[in-house]
């Protein structure tokens, strides 16, 4: 039995509201704007009038998002997902659940109330045909005008009807869609958060991602066309026995022949579905790597490693479109046959009523007609409802595998009677249920109030006793029990997007007391009075624009503020310097805390003696326990780590940085230069404020996403996506073959109402052969079209997302730490699927809805001109509600884009950071933030589905009029018009209404298809890294490794200070350079411009006399090698992370894994090289990322080295592997060194002391520290800082490192080129 107290809170129930603070563009309020709907008339929700003063708005001017409304709280995620969660609980408890019953108990009465208002809509649709027939005998008989004009008035009222309780169905149906897909939404988001490792191993991000982006999306999809499934059956049925009372027994014969396409439909369907579900598994895959891809951008840029990432996600894409491009023209078939029906219907039921002698007249061939379009409409819809259906059991399964996915045990408060907060009898714990356990025989108990320090080299488990104890790890026996709330700082910090005081309190209620308590212990207090925004300072995803130790900083203080019960820190000191982490320990972990129980993991060897216990772990387990002086005598494992790491500890803290860079808002690290930015903008601001001027965004890092205004369809747009199809030519070409299409339709239909008009006395065979060469003619042209746009489609489909993918690739890295992944992430899910599967489908359905209803409109005029003096008046008004309504639509669907990143966003940063979620017990925190940005997404959702609901009505009220103004027209003009001529006319005018609609809503629908088409174009012109000059480097350059850095300037922002001023300097040949300099010295900014990932504003940088702002990035980035502070591994291979473009023999591998220490370790795994790192390279320790890391430096072998306070979260072993490695394998390479400990670069040839931009000192160690003491010198006084016993070690290592260079070889001359 496991029992943990994990956090501030108590245990949370499902769907606890808990208090939120973090911003987000325009927050959910419920009384900003009031919900209109409900405060409304009955006569206002028929007509929906109640929308027009949003349209008004949107017509007048560019909508904000402060102009649409809240949703009403029934219709919001929250209601409905705690609905839903009582009902899943429940079935949970079953030995079979089923989500399917789940969401039926919850939303059931939903859909069945909707289906009511199904079948009114369905029954009133009859009335038309009959209607219809009694016009004509009144039209050719003698009866009164006044009948006809009442029939006229009734159609004209019967249509009205339909339209109204169709559009009361779609409102339920889509709303009841919405619930379903933001209830999804949700528990998928919260199921995240219960995951076990076992079951979160086997489920990679980008499934999660997509199981959130596509497949609840499906559902909803789905569940918006269920009603199809029965009721066009018997919509069909109904329709089939009207034609049976018009043409007997041929009837049976059309719809016998309907039938026999129904089992290839079906096949269709079954091959559609397999062919979707393979894609989205590829799709799957795709998302994974692009996220990763992402995530770890700075590596493969500094790697030069583009290419061959951007070819992993190409192989990916290439399967995903080869099962899109089957499904593609499988559903253009499956179209094909559903367009063909009424032909093919029509055509035996006239034909065989020909061939049995039967007379086709007005009164026969124009209600049939009405009632073939009555069939073609549930027939249009069964294929789109088929395959969603199909499409949605795949999603279903995926989603109902991953609800029932293990979840990790729950955390349980215990009260201890007596003084134990932890303890752990014959612990077995393992990461997963199939593998044996990673710590072994664990046996400990933790005393109230106890420090105790956590041990052992690299990879030996020491991190794992802290997983166990927060319930990280799967426990295999024993006994785990835990008295207290834990409050915990990882390794590798993790912090969301948001202000520094929202990442601090984490949802808890503000306590300003405790709040600058927790600041002042963690060392912040000064880094906040150097932010622009003090408390307030935007903190990008991952603290991207905070440095190492400020990030540490900012973990821990979060946890002090928890005001916990017992502290987790798992190696908290190791990113800060020696001074930082002094004060840390002496004012936060040994005073603030001394009430506290604290467990740390300890690389810091000097504050071991301090502990009240030690823990010694080796080889996944325990091999000691007691104190310091009892251990030092007695136990020859802490024996051998103490040598160890007093040799690798000459800082005394070993802690000490080259530089106290900790201090302040710098980030040392080539890979976060954003920082520096961030620093240059505060520094700016604070520079503005002095000379009386308002700063301008201060404290502000992520860029907002903004909407576009404008039409989607704009020309710019058409043309990129015309190109991508393949250029102009295609276009003219399939729009030709549409011209051709709807000829042989408008053939068929004349042809027909001359059979019926017996106008030449033709035989029936000669009419019913020309009538099939008509319509063969159709299906020709529109089999030939269908498969052409199909391959087309998917043709666009890949030229997009290459280029889209490619150019983000080449954005500059300021580009991605101003822009959250999951906005970027939503480009290549939801957008790129519109673009995938959606948008052909909508070019397609717009033109044949315009040549549709222009060939429709000719026809009526030509029979009826004058329609015209009604057609003209409302054409005006059908222009003016159109355009009002694209302007609003248009917004609102942009809206509903831009908040729907945040949801993404949101999700990827908690994926990220679960464990520290969880020890905090911050679910119901999490849980309220995405149930926010959810219901600030739905509230556009809803929106959307009530705007097109207020131009249904319109249109469909213009589409009545015309048909009651044809009527009436058609009953005055009797005498001119033949029966024949009058049955087309108001059978073509009927359709009239559906075109309306049909035609709106497809133009909504391709300008909002085009939203995604817009998106996408606007990351194929994100900014672009500067290529030189291309000019040729030498053979083998750089050959020596020459650095010189010659009145260099560089500034981050055209309207910022300089961060570097004029630095002059020059690197000898192999020589080895240590970087120091206090906070905003420039030392991030110098290998920034090394990598030009910002370019100079003056001066130059040579390498081997070559000048690199001349270079290809290529060229010049592969001749520099980094070893990050931040190991990143990717998913794959271990061979594939060491070498992704394949150019190494496996013996270059296995020599530069020997030389980083980490060959044993590989070879003792099953695959060796082909060993599946996992995602984020699970397997390794941090410490093993690190020597991986190491090796990719190795088996580059670049001539010129940068070192990037590589050792700043590993122990000390593993920190004195890596020197010897870097002092023998690098011996023939410049290394640059920005050091996290002192003695890393005390034996350096010379050390570059940087100060505000500019350099102050530059020499020997040894010679810098013997200048006097009246004089100033930063690094004597980074030295000194260390403590008198650690100075004097670091003194004299620097002493005897000069003397054994001046004795070995000749001092060297190096001439400044000028």
């Amino acid at each position: 039995m496991t029992a943990l107290a994990i956090g501030y809170w108590p245990a949370p129930e499902r769907g606890h509201k808990a208090q939120s603070s973090a911003p987000k563009a325009e927050p959910v309020e419920a009384d900003r704007v009031t919900f209109p709907e409900r405060s409304s008339s009955v006569v206002s929700r028929v007509l929906w009038s109640w929308m027009t003063p949003l349209v008004s708005t949107g017509s007048r001017r560019t909508l904000r998002q402060s102009d649409v409304w809240q949703i009403s709280d029934y219709d919001g995620a929250r209601f409905n997902h705690q609905q839903f969660v009582q009902q899943w609980e429940k079935e949970k408890q079953k030995d079979k659940p089923s989500l399917f019953w789940a969401l039926h108990r919850t939303f059931g009465r939903k859909f069945y109330v909707a289906g009511v208002w199904r079948f009114l809509t369905d029954a009133l649709s009859f009335l038309g045909p009959f209607l219809l027939g009694q016009l004509i005998g009144v039209v050719s008989g003698d009866a009164p005008v006044i009948q006809g004009f009442a029939i006229a008035l009734t159609l004209f009222v019967g249509q009205f009807l339909g339209q109204t309780t169709d559009n009361i169905f779609l409102k339920k149906i889509l709303g009841c869609g919405m619930h379903v897909h933001g209830t999804l939404m949700a528990e998928i988001y919260q199921k995240s958060m219960r995951l076990s490792n076992s079951a979160r191993a086997g489920t990679s991000s980008g499934q999660i991602i997509n199981h959130m982006a596509v497949d609840a999306e499906q559902l909803q999809q789905a569940l918006n066309t269920a009603h199809v499934v029965w009721a066009a059956p018997l919509r069909i049925l109904v329709a089939v026995l009207f034609l049976y009372n018009v043409l007997g027994v041929a009837a049976v014969a059309g719809f016998a022949a309907i039938l026999a396409l129904l089992p290839v439909q079906l096949k269709a369907a079954e091959r559609l579905g397999k062919f979707t579900n393979q894609s989205r598994i590829h799709a799957d895959t795709r998302v994974s790597l692009i996220n990763e891809m992402l995530k770890g951008i700075r590596v493969i840029k500094s790697y030069v490693w583009e290419k061959p990432f951007l070819q992993r996600v190409a192989s990916a894409r290439d399967q995903e479109l080869m099962w899109y491009r089957k499904a593609a023209v499988v559903r253009a078939l499956l179209n094909l046959l559903v367009g063909l029906s009424p032909l093919i219907l029509a055509f035996v039921s006239f034909s065989v009523h020909g061939l049995l002698g039967g007379t086709l007249t007005p009164l026969i061939v124009f209600p049939s007609l009405s009632l073939f379009t009555i069939i073609q409409l549930p027939l249009w819809f069964i294929p789109p409802a088929i395959q969603s259906i199909i499409q949605a059991r795949v999603a279903y399964r995926r989603l109902e595998d991953f609800l029932l996915a293990e979840e990790a045990a729950p955390c349980l408060v215990q009260h201890s009677p007596k003084d134990v907060a932890v303890e752990i009898s014959d612990g077995n714990f393992s990461w997963y249920n199939e593998e044996g356990p990673s710590l072994r025989d664990v046996n400990l108990s933790i005393a109230k109030g106890e420090l105790v320090c956590i041990v052992g080299s690299t990879g030996s488990g020491k991190s794992n006793i802290l997983q166990a104890i927060l319930g990280e790890m799967q426990q295999v026996s024993g006994k785990l029990a835990v008295y207290g709330t834990i409050g915990y700082a990882s390794q590798k910090a993790w912090l969301c997007k948001g202000t520094l005081r929202e990442n601090v309190t984490f949802g808890r209620p503000m306590d300003w007391a405790r709040y600058e308590r927790a600041i002042e212990a963690a060392q912040l207090k000064e880094d906040v009075e150097g932010f622009a925004a003090g408390h307030e300072q935007e903190l990008g995803e991952g603290g991207v624009n905070l440095s190492g130790g400020q990030r540490q900083r900012v973990a821990v203080a979060r946890a002090v503020y928890s005001n916990a019960d017992i502290y987790l820190f798992d190696d908290s000191l190791s990113a800060l310097d020696a001074k930082v982490g002094r004060a840390m320990f002496d004012e936060l972990i040994r005073s603030e805390l001394s009430d506290r129980t604290r467990l740390w993991v300890c690389n810091q060897w000097q504050f071991l003696p301090q502990a009240d216990k030690v823990i010694v772990v080796k080889d996944g387990a325990i091999s000691a326990v007691g104190t310091y002086d009892e251990l030092a005598k007695s136990n020859a494992d802490f024996t051998q780590f103490m040598v160890m790491g007093m040799d690798g500890d000459a800082s005394g803290d070993a802690a000490a940085s080259a530089t106290s860079t900790e201090v302040s808002s710098a980030a040392p690290s080539i890979l976060r230069d954003q920082a520096a930015t961030a620093d240059a903008a505060s520094q700016a601001s604070a520079e503005e404020e002095e000379e009386g001027k308002a700063p301008s965004a201060a404290g502000k890092l992520i860029s907002e996403e903004k909407a576009v205004t404008g039409t989607t369809l704009s020309g710019r747009n058409l043309r990129f996506y015309i190109t991508a199809l393949g250029g102009l030519r295609v276009a003219v070409l399939a729009l030709g073959v549409y011209a051709l299409t709807e000829i042989c339709r408008v053939g068929t239909s004349l042809w027909l109402t001359w059979w019926s008009g017996g106008r030449w006395g033709f035989p029936v065979l000669l009419w019913m052969g020309i009538y099939a060469l008509w319509g063969l003619g159709q299906t020709l042209f529109s089999l030939v079209n269908s498969v052409f746009l199909a391959h087309r489609g998917v043709h666009a489909a890949r030229a997009l997302h290459e280029n889209m993918l490619s150019r983000i690739m080449k954005a500059p890295v300021a580009f991605f730490d101003a822009t959250p992944r999951g906005r970027m992430v939503n480009r290549f899910t939801k957008d790129q699927a519109t673009v995938d599967v959606y948008l052909m489908s909508n070019v397609s359905a717009f033109s044949s809805a315009c040549f549709l209803m222009l060939s429709t409109t000719l026809l009526v005029l030509f029979n009826t001109p004058y329609t015209a003096l009604t057609l003209v008046p409302l054409a005006f008004f059908f222009l003016r509600t159109q355009r009002r309504f694209r302007r609003t639509m248009r917004e609102l669907k942009r809206f509903d884009a831009v908040t729907r990143s945040p949801i993404y966003s949101h999700f990827g940063e908690a994926l990220e950071g679960m464990p520290t979620i969880r020890s905090f017990r911050a679910q119901p925190h999490m849980t309220d933030m995405n149930y926010r940005d959810i219901m600030n997404n739905q509230r556009f959702n809803y929106a959307i589905l009530a705007l097109n609901r207020w131009l249904a009505v319109r249109l469909e009220l213009i589409g009545s009029i015309v048909v009651l103004s044809a009527g009436c027209f058609a009953v005055l003009q009797r005498q001119q018009l033949g029966a024949a001529a009058l049955g087309l006319t108001l059978s073509q005018t009927f359709s009239i209404t559906g075109l309306l609609g049909f035609l709106i809503r497809m133009t909504a629908e391709l300008e909002n298809a085009f939203t995604a088409v817009e998106r996408i174009n606007e990351y194929t012109g994100v900014p672009q890294e500067r290529e030189g000059h291309a000019l040729d480097a030498p053979a083998a350059w750089p050959s020596a490794g020459a650095v010189v850095f010659k009145g260099v300037e560089m500034r981050y922002r055209s309207d910022m200070a300089p961060s570097l001023k004029g630095l002059n300097f020059a690197i000898r040949p192999a020589e080895k350079i240590g970087v120091v300099g206090r906070t905003g010295a420039g030392k991030s900014s110098l290998l920034v411009c090394m990598y030009r990932l910002t370019e100079l504003s003056a001066g130059s940088i040579k390498i081997d006399g070559v000048n690199i702002a001349d270079l290809d990035l290529d060229t010049l980035r592969r001749a520099i090698s980094i070893i990050p502070q931040d190991p990143t591994l990717f998913t794959g291979t271990i061979r594939y992370n060491l070498d992704p473009e394949n150019v190494k023999t496996d013996d270059e591998i296995w020599a530069a894994l020997r030389q980083a220490n980490l060959s044993s370790y590989v070879e003792d795994l099953s695959m060796k090289l082909e060993t599946q790192v996992g995602e984020g390279g699970s397997i390794f320790s941090v410490g093993g990322k690190q020597l991986l890391c190491l090796a990719r430096a190795l088996l580059r072998d670049a001539r010129v080295i940068v070192i990037d306070e590589a050792t700043a979260n590993i122990d000390n072993v593993t920190d004195e592997l890596i020197q010897q490695t870097i002092r023998t394998q690098f011996a023939q390479s410049t290394v640059i060194t920005i050091a996290h400990r002192l003695n890393t670069i005390i034996d350096s040839d010379r050390v570059l002391v940087l100060d505000r931009g500019e350099v102050v000192q530059f020499d020997a160690p040894s010679a810098l520290l013997k200048i006097p003491a009246h004089q100033p010198s930063i690094f004597r006084d980074l030295v000194e800082e260390t403590g008198s016993q650690s100075a004097r070690k670091l003194i004299r290592m620097a002493s005897t490192q000069s003397l054994t260079k001046k004795l070995s070889s000749k001092e060297m001359l190096f001439t400044f080129d000028e």
